[in-house]
């Protein structure tokens, strides 16, 4: 086996040092903390201390315990303190947490895309959970398996990766951003951004996922709670629900509190519901999706259900077996164009009912002028590449 190693780069001027720490005599105490970072059998704590733009700490290696960092603090947003792990594998035989970060802010986590975390199976914790008083975090280039029976019905485990709310209204987690992660086999949810279900709970300001795919999942693919502006773009789900739970059966369960979502180029497949939007009064914008309820055997009443003021433009919602419509309005304004629906009934609503605005498709491009002579009259035809414009 490989051993772990930490190298942690300081900007010369600020911290006159350059640490190599092998995880191997870290967990023999042969590894003294320093200055600028306690450490504690696996655990890292770098002291609150802001540090100066360009500083990362690298991971390499394999590995078969949890790690946890503490009170890591970027210089700003914009300058991210990276941690990058480059060549990693970590399995665990825990339901701990495998990644822990706990009260850090302006921070990057990067799986470099050649990083692999394996769970325990049924009862495996969380393979990256962040919680506490953190802000501003990217992270990205992940395979997640968190090793769930797809068969065993309800699992004791968590959700693959998870952002944790807190109890304090005055918090706001600042931007979040998820992209280029692969996750398998999750005992609950893929991503659960602000987890916490409380009236006093943080909020966040922005949150980006972009690039993710997720398949065989205990419950809900993406799931987002009390943050101002949620752009969710070009990813992939299939094969969710497998707990057999109809409270948590959705592509994407954007809870309360999520005031502008927008929801574009996605995927979802072999899922009971693609939506669910519980936000009153809050805009939900969704363009180009694709939902296909396949084989789910969980069957719900319908494939979206919203509370939210809903524009729907150029959706593919294939749902045969919802057992009352496509789309259900909770007192909420629903306006559709261009919108692809099989199902039994479209809506089911009360009041509003909902407005259908004419398809428009607008197109760009070099025009192509194509003269056709035949029997001394001439035919004109209009292209951009090999779409016919018909002139009216």
């Amino acid at each position: 086996m490989r051993i772990l190693t930490i190298a942690l780069i300081f900007i010369a001027s600020l911290v006159n040092a350059q640490v190599v720490i092998d995880l191997q005599k870290l967990a023999a105490k042969q590894i003294k903390s320093t200055a600028d970072v306690a450490i504690s059998d696996n655990s890292l704590d770098f002291k609150n201390i802001v540090r100066p733009a360009g500083y990362w700490v690298k991971f390499t290696g394999s590995y078969t315990r949890p790690i946890v960092v503490k009170n890591l603090i970027g210089f700003s947003p914009a300058a991210k303190a990276r941690i990058f792990y480059e060549g990693v594998e970590i399995k665990t035989n825990t339901s701990s947490q495998t990644l822990k970060f706990i009260d850090c802010s302006n921070w990057e986590i990067d799986g470099t895309n050649t990083t692999r975390i394996i769970g325990s199976g049924n009862s495996s914790g969380q393979l990256i959970d962040v919680s506490g008083k953190w802000a501003n975090v990217d992270i990205h280039g992940f395979y997640l398996n968190q090793g769930r029976n797809s068969n065993s019905g309800e699992s004791q485990g968590g959700a693959m990766l998870q952002l944790h709310g807190i109890e304090n209204p005055n918090h706001n987690h600042g931007e979040i951003r998820l992209w280029d992660i692969e996750g398998l086999n999750a005992n609950d949810e893929f991503a659960y951004v602000l987890l916490y279900y409380s009236a006093n709970a943080s909020r966040a300001k922005k949150l980006e996922i972009w690039h993710t795919r997720a398949k065989n999942l205990g419950r809900d693919a993406w799931q987002a709670t009390n943050i101002d502006s949620v752009y969710i773009h070009d990813n992939t789900a299939d094969n969710l629900a497998l707990e057999g739970n109809m409270d948590h059966v959705s592509g994407f369960s954007l809870n309360n509190g999520n005031k502008h979502v927008r929801l574009e180029r996605n995927r979802v497949t072999n899922a009971p519901q693609f939506i669910y939007s519980g936000t009153v009064g809050g805009i939900l914008q969704t363009k180009d999706n694709v939902y296909i309820q396949g084989t789910s055997r969980v069957i719900n009443n319908q494939a979206i259900y919203t509370k939210s003021i809903t524009t729907m433009q150029y959706d593919s919602i294939i749902a045969p077996k919802v057992l009352i419509a496509a789309v259900a309005q909770d007192k909420a304004q629903v306006t559709y164009q261009g919108v692809t629906i099989v199902a039994p009934k479209t809506f089911r609503y009360s009041t509003p009912a909902p407005i259908e605005l004419p398809a428009v498709k607008t197109y760009t491009g070099q025009i192509t002028i194509k003269e056709t002579t035949l029997s001394g009259k001439v035919l004109t035809q209009y292209f951009i590449g090999d779409q016919e414009l018909v002139i009216k």
